[in-house]
């Protein structure tokens, strides 16, 4: 059936094009409903793969020693006994690096399989660890209990980001840490990750990732002033080599090069901010 003039296939990636993040309608329930299970059956059925850095995470994985010497250098090396909340844990690569450390770690997913997963490696390792179900935008925790609240790769996921900012302002203590991390919402990362990963290249299901829901630096930073939380520094993070060059080296079955620190927010960022002394506003 021919579509009406102007209109979009609403399996294609181009309709996300635009500038702000789209406005949720009736008849997209559907298609929240497959990237839901898309998600789910990605992440919540990933079992030891999690650490499989030549699994469908292998970006993840790549990423993750910048991200985390970053985390970890903004924390300091008085990380023995702080109580740290990691919320989209995952399988829990953040969440037992900082609990080797001496913190006091609680794992927050939404996704049961993630936890179990979690769980069992933990304990196969002899870390304590409090892995629980839940999200970022619900945080069933009592106010000011946490001294670090990280959210790595998980804000693209959450479906509020107003919500999610207060939850982390609520639940921090006052001058404590927030550490984040996520993909960026730009043309580059609309043809690289929403395109290129998902159609091209096939690493991870389509509608795993939804370009109109990457959060740009600016957003967060914004949300989280709203609610007594100020940005101290934000950093971009990228491919040590071009893009152009990953994508031909991955087709190639070659490795795609690590990442670095840059001044370049065009993809992907990391940075902290610190809730102020006051109380959180509502």
């Amino acid at each position: 059936m021919a579509e009406a003039p102007g209109s979009f296939d609403k399996s294609s990636p181009i309709r996300f094009i635009t500038n702000r993040p789209a406005e949720r309608s009736p008849d997209q329930e559907g298609d929240d409903v497959s990237e839901k299970a898309s998600r789910e059956d990605l992440y919540g059925s990933l079992g030891e793969n999690w650490r499989d850095k030549k699994a469908a995470l292998s970006s993840l994985h790549a990423i993750h020693p910048v991200t985390l010497g970053y985390f970890m250098g903004v924390v300091g090396k008085d990380i023995k006994g702080l109580r740290i909340l990691d919320a989209g844990c995952g399988g829990g690569l953040l969440s037992e690096a900082f609990a080797r450390e001496g913190a006091m770690v609680t794992g927050l997913d939404v996704k049961p399989g993630a936890i179990e997963t979690a769980r069992q490696h933990a304990t196969r390792v002899g870390l304590n660890i409090d892995y629980q179900v839940g999200s970022l935008e619900d945080l069933k925790f009592a106010e000011g209990c946490f001294d670090v609240v990280i959210a790595s790769f998980v804000l693209e996921h959450v479906a509020d980001l107003q919500n999610a900012a207060h939850n982390v302002a609520r639940v921090l203590k006052p001058r404590g840490l927030f550490l984040y991390s996520g993909i960026n919402r730009t043309f580059l990362t609309l043809l690289i990750v929403s395109i290129g990963f998902q159609y091209v290249l096939r690493k991870i299901p389509r509608g795993t990732l939804r370009w109109n829901k990457f959060v740009r630096p600016e957003e967060l930073t914004a949300a989280l002033k709203r609610y007594g939380v100020s940005a101290v520094e934000t950093h971009g993070v990228a491919r040590r080599y071009s893009y152009t060059v990953m994508l031909l080296n991955r087709l190639r079955g070659r490795p795609a090069g690590d990442f670095v620190l840059t001044s370049n927010m065009a993809m992907c960022y990391v940075g902290h901010a610190v809730k102020g002394d006051g109380p959180t506003a509502d």
